[in-house]
């Protein structure tokens, strides 16, 4: 599971593969993330605390900033990253050095 999703690959419960249509193919209906992307300082901070696991309250305290405006920077990192769930963020912050699996 985890160690499939960490290397890139894809991964289905087997719950899943059991429903899936074996004409399907998930990987045409991914959104891939961007590679690149000006990324804030600000909005960098948001997603390596995001990723860490805090909620927006909690990232709202940290940077002394309304937990609306954690919102609105969390939705243009997703806007400008092409990644619309917080797993995925995650993901992202991992493979490029945002965050490590120590945090």
């Amino acid at each position: 599971g985890i160690a499939c999703v960490m290397q890139g690959e894809q991964y289905l419960s087997s719950s899943l593969k059991e429903t899936q249509d074996p004409d399907f193919d998930i990987t045409q209906h991914q959104s891939k993330p961007r590679e690149s992307c000006d990324l804030t300082r600000r909005e960098s901070e948001i997603l390596q605390l995001a990723a860490e696991r805090y909620s927006t309250k909690e990232i709202a305290v940290k940077r002394d900033i309304s937990p609306r405006t954690v919102e609105t920077h969390r939705n243009r990192i997703k806007r400008k990253l092409g990644i619309s769930s917080l797993p995925g963020l995650t993901k992202y912050a991992l493979i490029h050095g945002i965050v490590s699996l120590d945090s």
